[in-house]
């Protein structure tokens, strides 16, 4: 699937045109599948976009389907969107809040620092006031290229998952998680298809401009 996104993302229309495109591409690929006389079983995906369109991707996937997903790694001259053998042990992941008052509140921050950092300075002033849960990674700097290694992404994503049972918990009557996401294409990917439809709040997703973030794609169950 090819994803055209306008220049200018702070328009509407940019992430609508953007949704519309991902559903017309999964829908083809739906239906070739239907029409195969032997329908795969396994999708590998090969994405580079915006994280908003990312993780609305990730959520619109067949969850019948296994998900193989790579990232594209910068520097190599063969085997760019493979995943390399482990340097070392993978990465470890963090979630944690500092700020846990109102349990009622409707509207939570989740900040996921990996290959950058979320800085509290750009968030949106609106959400400045709400109770926030953190993922990072344990004893490293977030930085590019931290996501070096399907083990690592796999630990990444069950901490994302670990995030979500926590707003569950700390904060029942959430209906909004306001995503501000430092993280590559293949756990955007994977922070889509962990939501589960009917049975979390919405993931309000945000890019982050010379402004700071700005608001995007709204994951609800539609």
């Amino acid at each position: 699937m090819q994803h055209l996104i306008d220049g200018d993302l702070s328009a509407t229309y940019a992430w609508d045109l953007a949704k519309a495109q991902v559903d017309k591409g999964l829908r083809k690929l739906r239906d070739d599948a239907q029409r195969s006389a032997n329908p795969p079983d396994q999708v590998a995906v090969f994405a580079l976009a915006p994280i908003p369109v990312l993780v609305y991707l990730g959520s619109r996937l067949d969850d019948k389907l296994t998900i193989q997903v790579f990232d594209h790694h910068r520097g190599r001259t063969t085997g760019a969107w493979c995943w390399g053998e482990p340097t070392g042990e993978p990465v470890l992941f963090d979630v944690h809040t500092d700020n846990v008052h109102d349990t009622t509140v409707t509207d939570v921050v989740a900040a996921l620092s990996v290959s950058g950092t979320v800085r509290e300075k750009n968030l949106p002033e609106p959400l400045q006031g709400f109770p926030t849960i953190t993922l990072e990674p344990v004893g490293v700097t977030p930085q590019p290229g931290l996501v070096d290694s399907e083990a690592t992404l796999h630990l990444a994503a069950a901490a994302w998952a670990e995030l979500l049972g926590g707003v569950e918990a700390l904060w029942p009557d959430a209906q909004r998680i306001h995503l501000l996401a430092a993280i590559p294409a293949s756990l955007a990917i994977r922070v889509g298809s962990h939501r589960m439809r009917d049975a979390q709040a919405d993931l309000v997703t945000y890019e982050l401009t010379q402004d700071g973030y700005t608001e995007a794609i709204t994951i609800n169950n539609d």
